[in-house]
Order: C-alpha cells, then structure tokens, then sequence
C-alpha cells in the first residue's frame, strides 16, 4: 500500500474523530451554559456533577471569548464536587503560549471564524503551559454564539483539550506506514479469510501486479512448497513462522522467496490478521547453486572431482547386487612432475586438460 494511501485512510479516520468530537463540544457547551444559568440552584445537582466528571474525564478545558473586553475565560475543571479553576487572560496574551509556527495559522483560522467566514473554528496547535514547560499538542474547537449585525462574532465558546499523546500515536503510525510501504522486502496483510487487505510496492513489484488489482488476487496458488500446496492452515495456527517456498507470479514465473510470517491476534486471542514479509531468493539460490557445482568439479579439467567421484561409488555400492560385478579403474600418471619442470605448470596444466 502506498504512503499516500495510508495518509488518505489516516486523514479519514481523523476527520471522522473530528466529526465526533464536534458533537461532544456542542453538548459540553450546552451543558455548560445551563450550568452557568443554573448555578445557584443547581449546585448540588446530579446533573452538574455528571457534567463536571465528563469534562474532567475528557481532559478538556471550556474556553469563552468575549468582544468587548477581548478576554479568553478558562474553566478547568476537577473531579472534587464544586471544584473548578478559572482562568481569564487578553486573547494576545493567549496566542502568545502558541508556538511561533502555529500562530499564523491560529490567527487565520480565527479571523475567518470571527468575521463569519467559516462555521467552525478548529485548529490543532502546539503551545506551552508554562513558559519553561516544553511544547504539547492541543486541539481546539469553538463557534460564535453571538453576532453583530454586520455578521461579526460577539461571543464565541468552545473546547480545548491536550492531545500530546494522540498526537504522538499518529505520527508512531505514519512513521510505521512509511516504513511498511517503503520497505525493499515484499510485504503483504491478509484478513482471517486469507483476504489480502494492504500490500506495499515491493510486494505488487514480486508478484507482477498493480495496486487496483489488490482485492482480486488468489493467493490459492501465490506461495507453494515441496509438494505444490500453500501451508495456509500452518501458517494461520502458528505465531511466527520462517521458511523458504515458491513464489508464484502472475505471469506464471516462479521465484523463490524466503517468507517470515506473523500471525496478529485480537484481544481475544482469535487471529485476525497475517503479515506476510517475503524476500526474493533468486539471486541466493543461483549463488548456492554454483558453488555446490564448484565443489563437485575439478577446477582445472572441469571434470567430476573426488567429492562426486566419493558420491558416485557410494550409491554403484549401494545399489550393488549380488548376481552382477563391479569394477573399479584407477589410471595414475608416473613422472608428470619432470613435464612440469621442463616445460612449465602452464604447459601441464594444459596436458592435464588434453
């Protein structure tokens, strides 16, 4: 799977997460203001009390801007009834915790917020606590409750929650996306029903294949081993497995492959998922293959040398019977060391070879 479809399947799941986190901001800001409303006679009330655990929960603060005196009010809350912090302080003063990076976009997408020009007012930003703290992520949304009659926003509400660590996971998991779709070995997650879900490049490049043909691919006949059979029903009872198999590409060409497969389980310990990580061998194998040829042949003569000769009589032995005989010749050259010297290695080796 490519990075940029991993960005795409990441910007959707954060939109949809917007989505719900839009809604929560709107109840938590009704609820609040019929707190404000209500606050005398319903200090000890059931309702005030879910609400503050629900925001104290969250980990969010309420924010509210007001035109006239251009104040930012904080209200932090606690899990201890009748227990929360306010904070007022100049929107200046405010942008000013921003990190200098984020201030300009924070200033735009407000503007557009104020004079109307949007609905919503959402942003994610880095800013500091405290001035010697380091930098944290927080996401803030809002809307105008109040407006003028040019259209511009007397009074604006809304949320602001610390998201340092949300943050943190979705780069770990844009990081991982990288390195999944940029990795040089053939890499491929298949569903329980053996289902090929995501794929990287290398992976489509190995098996001959392009990205949109994906979902169609029968992996029945993809990997084989010895006796022409795909070890699925292995493969999906063990949690690591690591062998050499055959690898069958569209076109019909055969690779060898050395494959390292990871079975992913649920909570549950029912298997959800398999990582398939496949390299291609070819090279490895050939390389394999000529050696083991080196050592059966004599360098000089290219001729069977002792090793195989050593082979070859033990299977004639081996398959000797007993009504049939077997002869063995052995030719030995006497004083080949006097060609050597009077003529040369050269010269004998090429005797040797004739």
């Amino acid at each position: 799977m490519s990075e940029a479809l991993w960005q795409r399947r990441l910007d959707r799941e954060r939109q949809a997460r917007k989505t719900a986190e839009r809604l929560l901001t709107d109840k938590s800001r009704e609820l609040y203001q019929t707190t404000v409303d209500l606050q005398q006679a319903l200090a000890a009330s059931e309702n005030q009390r879910r609400l503050q655990l629900a925001l104290w929960g969250s980990g969010e603060l309420i924010w509210e801007w007001h035109a006239e005196d251009d104040l930012m009010r904080l209200h932090h809350f606690s899990s201890e009834p009748g227990v929360a912090l306010e904070e007022a302080l100049l929107w200046a003063d405010w942008i000013a915790r921003l990190h200098p990076d984020d201030r300009g976009n924070a200033l735009q997408a407000w503007e557009e917020h104020r004079c109307g020009r949007c609905e919503y007012y959402d942003l994610e930003f880095r800013m500091r606590r405290e001035p010697e703290q380091g930098w944290l992520w927080f996401r803030t949304q809002g809307r105008a409750v109040e407006r003028d009659a040019d259209g511009l926003a007397r009074r604006i509400t809304g949320t602001c929650k610390d998201i340092s660590r949300q943050h943190e996971a979705e780069e770990h998991l844009r990081l991982l996306a990288a390195a999944f779709a940029n990795n040089r070995d053939a890499n491929v997650v298949l569903a329980s029903d053996r289902h090929a879900l995501q794929a990287n490049a290398a992976f489509l490049e190995l098996v001959g294949i392009g990205a949109g043909e994906l979902p169609d691919l029968e992996l029945e006949r993809l990997l084989l081993d010895a006796d022409e059979q795909c070890p699925w029903d292995h493969l999906f009872a063990t949690d690591h497995w690591q062998g050499e198999l055959i690898c069958q590409r569209r076109d019909g060409q055969r690779i060898p492959v050395e494959l390292s497969s990871t079975l992913v389980r649920a909570r549950d310990r029912q298997a959800r998922h398999l990582v398939l990580s496949l390299r291609d061998i070819s090279e490895r194998r050939r390389a394999a293959d000529h050696l083991r040829h080196l050592a059966r042949l004599d360098v000089l003569t290219q001729l069977p040398n002792r090793l195989q000769f050593q082979e070859r009589l033990q299977r004639a032995l081996q398959h000797q019977h007993d009504d049939r005989c077997l002869a063995l010749l052995f030719v030995d050259l006497d004083d080949f060391k006097q060609v050597n010297d009077a003529f040369g290695h050269d010269v004998g080796d090429a005797l040797l070879q004739q």
